[in-house]
């Protein structure tokens, strides 16, 4: 019973007329063709997307050959430039070991102000360089530095100080680094009874060694 209500109740409520039929056949089929269309607009695209499309590839490809181009220009000039490293000239000032002061000597490597102090007081006390090989005779100044600086130092005579033998006092006979005490008693005690006129006379005292002799006939003059 209960059944037999259901089956009418589903009729009722979905039978169909003929023509209703026919609707929605209609609509199923638009349905169906606007979905077709939809698909092949995806998959083909119509001649503005194409001519779009065809624009971009030019321009890819020109953009690709252009960085190609660039890359083989820069390529190039790499390899030009590895091949031929650039030259630097970089200009050396020498300086002269008896015109500087410690300041410019500090400048040197390996040349502390200490050193720099000692190197000028010592050069005053010769009365100036005569050869860089006098360096060897700073107290501290070690050979390896001395080599090092010697690339960037010259030696002229335009600072040499010259020692008068025949009127210098006693203190500036003995303070010069080459003449000891004793030396400069018998040049004072000698010269009272003639002045000397070259470094032979010097010789005739036999208190100096040949190799004294070679070193302090520099710095002597006999006015």
């Amino acid at each position: 019973m209960i059944n037999n209500k259901l089956y009418f109740w589903i009729k009722e409520y979905f039978s169909f007329s003929k023509g209703e039929r026919n609707g929605i056949i209609v609509l199923i089929s638009m349905i169906f063709i606007v979905l077709g269309l939809r698909v092949f607009l995806i998959h083909f695209p119509n001649n503005a997307q194409l001519q779009d499309s065809c624009l971009y590839s030019k321009d890819l490809i020109e953009f690709e050959r252009k960085n190609l181009k660039d890359s083989n220009s820069l390529l190039v000039n790499s390899t030009i430039i590895k091949s031929k490293p650039i030259e630097y000239k970089k200009q050396v000032q020498i300086l002269d070991i008896n015109l500087i002061d410690s300041a410019q000597l500090t400048q040197l490597q390996g040349i502390w102000p200490v050193l720099a102090s000692r190197i000028i007081k010592y050069r005053n006390k010769l009365g100036g360089y005569f050869s860089l090989d006098q360096l060897k005779e700073v107290y501290g100044l070690k050979s390896d530095i001395i080599s090092k600086i010697s690339k960037f130092l010259k030696v002229s005579e335009q600072g040499i100080v010259k020692l008068s033998i025949n009127t210098a006092t006693f203190k500036q006979i003995n303070s010069h680094p080459y003449i000891t005490f004793e030396q400069t008693k018998i040049i004072v005690n000698s010269r009272k009874f003639h002045k000397f006129s070259s470094i032979e006379d010097l010789r005739v005292l036999n208190v100096f060694t040949e190799a004294e002799i070679k070193k302090i006939e520099l710095y002597l003059q006999y006015n």
